[in-house]
């Protein structure tokens, strides 16, 4: 079966990737970052009504949340977008060496995850992760060829761009409220919409928890139009995630993960350089930002607590668990220890979706919206990993790809792909299959 809209035939050479070609760390990486994305939605997005009261209503939820906010928060997010980065590279030296155009494939492939994220967007939950990746993908396409040091200063002005829009909107709050002609105006502003996002938040708690599926589309449908229309959530996403899928590229580029053996030393900087700062960082995130809450802290002081967290504590403590985690696969028996993720991170996409889908029958289908916070939220996302993990192992002993990766591919090569493992699999991955 083909698709009428083909792409052109020197792209269809180009080919999925084989399971010999495959990186086994990489997958290990995937399936590390699924499970902390799924703890942290799990413990954090069950319940809302932390958010009306500024703090959970529980030491130990608060407890919980403080530390899932220090070592987790954020960091498994971005570690999947530094392999989306990554992964670009990887696709763009294979379509080299094999002498096809890569431009006509991957802009496919991005356009196939765009439709899947804004289907997600609607459809399931407002979660703008794959449409974020779609769209900053074709970025990279402008630094193809491009020295690696040019890479880095791009991704460096990258990080820059969030601090340095919030402070020029804390600064010019702070001469308003300096000013005495504009002070009164601008503490009533500041009310106001704290009012205004209180009530749209309660309006947003009403329609999950009593809201029928139509609304909640709806709903969905129209904050993604609103967003679309805006310029700043584009700019936005200069600013995050497209840093970290330029440092992603970097490292594909200069072949860090392919091949791990040469770049030990380099490793081991980043492990420990990464644990510095993300200790660092995340403890002047979590101890001066307005975290949980919007107006809880002095703006300039919140400035300071979210730009320690997001720029450096989050990227930090990422590079350190990702780094930790190559580092012990070249160890044997931590390698078979770390085994049981791989089938979990060559089926990623598939998985993500599949949380999301329990998410939503737990969340509203169940009733447990709001009624579930970070210390019971914890477990919960780990028996859910657990299901993922048996179920990913009995798939991928039986098939190729995920679903979604199969549809993905389908779509991107213009052709069905075949699905069924063949009857023997590839020396030296037969062992690691069996070993989950």
């Amino acid at each position: 079966m083909a698709f009428s809209a083909r792409i052109p035939d020197s792209a269809q050479s180009m080919t999925p990737m084989s399971m010999g070609e495959r990186i086994d760390v990489v997958d290990f990486l995937r399936g590390w970052a699924i499970l902390g994305m799924l703890v942290v939605n799990f413990s954090h997005d069950l319940d809302w009504t932390w958010w009306f009261t500024k703090l959970w209503p529980g030491t130990a939820d608060r407890a919980a949340y403080s530390l899932l906010h220090f070592f987790a928060a954020g960091k498994f997010h971005a570690l999947f977008s530094f392999l989306f980065g990554w992964g670009f590279a990887l696709q763009m030296d294979r379509a080299e060496a094999r002498g096809v155009r890569f431009f006509p494939l991957y802009a496919r492939r991005l356009f196939v995850l765009l439709l899947f994220g804004l289907a997600n967007m609607v459809i399931f939950s407002w979660d703008a992760t794959l449409v974020e990746y779609a769209l900053t993908g074709y970025l990279l396409f402008l630094f193809r060829g491009r020295a690696p040091k040019m890479v880095l200063a791009a991704a460096f002005l990258s990080v820059c761009y969030w601090p340095a829009h919030d402070a020029a909107v804390i600064y010019n709050h702070a001469r308003r409220l300096a000013d005495p002609h504009t002070v009164e105006a601008t503490r009533k502003a500041d009310a106001k919409a704290e009012t205004e996002e209180i009530a749209s938040k309660e309006d947003e708690l009403q329609l999950r928890t009593h809201g029928s599926f139509k609304e909640f589309v709806v709903q969905n449908a129209g904050e993604v139009a609103e967003n679309f229309s805006s310029g700043g959530f584009y700019l936005g996403l200069l600013g995050y995630p497209f840093p970290l899928l330029l440092l992603g590229f970097y490292v594909g580029r200069r072949r860090i993960l392919q091949e791990v053996s040469t770049h030990v030393g380099f490793l081991r900087k980043v492990f420990w350089w990464g644990l510095s700062l993300g200790l660092m960082g995340n403890g002047v995130g979590v101890l001066v930002s307005r975290y949980p809450g919007t107006y809880q802290a002095p703006w300039a002081r919140s400035w300071i607590g979210d730009a320690a967290f997001i720029q450096i504590g989050v990227p930090a403590l990422c590079f350190c668990y990702a780094s930790a985690i190559v580092l012990l696969a070249q160890n044997p028996k931590w390698k078979v220890r770390l085994a049981p993720l791989a089938p979990v991170g060559r089926m990623a996409l598939s998985n993500y979706i599949l949380q999301i889908l329990i998410f939503d029958l737990l969340a509203y289908g169940l009733g447990f919206f709001g009624k579930v916070g970070p210390l019971l939220g914890v477990p919960v996302g780990l028996v859910v990993f657990l299901l993922e993990v048996r179920l990913s192992a009995w798939w991928m002993r039986r098939f190729r790809f995920g679903p979604a990766e199969w549809l993905w591919r389908t779509l991107t090569y213009g052709k069905l792909q075949p699905m069924r493992m063949r009857p023997r699999a590839a020396p030296g991955r037969q062992s690691l299959i069996k070993t989950v």
